[in-house]
């Protein structure tokens, strides 16, 4: 579970929690009260432009998806073409394609063993 958190989370995973165990000390050491560790999270937060960064983020595909994204993409494309290349090749052209389909399969099946 983590590794898929730092694959599709790393900032809410790695920089968050720095900046609370950062505050966290300031606070216990007597630097900080509470509240001033919780208003300086937040700017700094703001100033790294983190929420900007997680919105746009939300926005994109995450690296651990992005490997079912593109089989079902290329699946899709194979299937629309499927009919058209038999009409114009033949039984040759469904071959071709078939052959497509498995090499695309034993490659994403090798990606996700590796993950």
């Amino acid at each position: 579970m983590l590794a898929k958190l730092r694959a599709n989370e790393p900032l809410r995973l790695y920089v968050y929690p720095a900046l609370v165990v950062a505050f966290g000390v300031l606070v216990v050491r007597g630097y900080l009260d509470a509240d001033d560790a919780d208003v300086l999270t937040a700017v700094i937060t703001l100033v790294l432009g983190i929420p900007a960064t997680e919105f746009a983020r939300r926005k994109v595909t995450p690296d651990g998806k992005l490997i079912d994204v593109v089989a079902s993409g290329a699946q899709a494309a194979l299937d629309e073409v499927h009919g058209r290349v038999e009409e114009t090749f033949g039984q040759q052209g469904v071959q071709v394609l078939e052959q497509v389909q498995q090499q695309i399969e034993e490659r994403v099946g090798r990606h996700r063993r590796a993950e």
